[in-house]
């Protein structure tokens, strides 16, 4: 693993583990999880740009895409086994939180629940 590399898992696993602190065994209501792991993102200093570079480069210049900081979430709730998955669309990735009594999907360049219509309309998704 080159050097580059390892920094980019560094710079993650200061995210995950700030998460993990903040989260772990406190039993959070599936919003409330959502929103520490997106203001952790935030205090790191992670903005949103349409940027198409490696989630490497993405680490180190601290500007993520759609799918960049779907991808931290999901590997942040990955850790805490929190029921979060993956939802691609056309040009654009999001999260979902679904543990059967919960649905919330989560829009991670914004830290907010939004509602399915609004990615229906958004992406000219055929309903």
């Amino acid at each position: 693993m080159g050097a580059s590399t390892e920094n980019a898992h560094k710079i993650l696993d200061e995210i995950v583990d700030k998460c993990e602190a903040d989260i772990k065994s406190r039993n959070l209501p599936p919003r409330e999880a959502l929103k520490i792991i997106g203001s952790n993102i935030s205090r790191a200093q992670f903005t949103f740009e349409n940027n198409h570079s490696t989630y490497a480069e993405a680490l180190f210049s601290k500007k993520f895409d759609c799918d960049q900081f779907a991808i931290t979430y999901l590997t942040v709730c990955r850790r805490l086994k929190l029921p979060v998955y993956a939802v691609l669309m056309p040009q654009h990735m999001a999260i979902v939180w679904d543990d059967r009594d919960n649905v919330v999907l989560w829009e991670t360049t914004i830290n907010a629940e939004k509602d399915s219509s609004d990615y229906i309309k958004d992406f000219h998704i055929q309903s």
